[in-house]
């Protein structure tokens, strides 16, 4: 985002964001992220009114610096633990995931579909052998 753009860019948010919680699943995990920090001279949107945007907006909000690094793994961070903490409280189920993040590879992924078609095959030959001992 350019600089010049930062008000526009910002103004957009609230359509972005509904735009992207129809299109992705319920348990999206979205952080409002506000780069150029170390640029303080030519802020355009003040840190008290993107914080308010992101609490009213249930978001994660950080401010960060490309120029010198700053917040930028933490931001990262702060998304990874967020999945992690829903994850664990159940929110997200990793058993009923749709589209976005998948655990493990997709060899892994296309074993366990191989593995759950022989498992559903063998139970319905043991359902078919066990209906035609009625």
């Amino acid at each position: 985002m350019k600089r010049n753009k930062s008000r526009e860019s910002y103004n957009a948010l609230q359509q972005w964001l509904i735009e992207a919680r129809n299109l992705a699943s319920a348990h999206i995990v979205v952080v409002l992220v506000g780069n150029k920090k170390d640029l303080h001279e030519e802020r355009q949107v003040m840190f008290l009114e993107a914080s308010q945007f992101a609490q009213e907006n249930d978001l994660t909000f950080i401010e960060t610096s490309a120029l010198n690094g700053e917040n930028v793994e933490e931001t990262f961070l702060k998304c990874a633990k967020t999945i992690l903490s829903k994850i664990e409280s159940g929110e997200i189920d990793l058993e009923c995931v749709g589209p976005g993040v998948e655990i493990g590879s997709s060899q892994l992924k296309k074993c366990r579909d191989e593995e759950s078609k022989r498992m559903n095959r063998r139970r319905y030959q043991e359902c078919s052998a066990s209906c035609r001992n009625l």
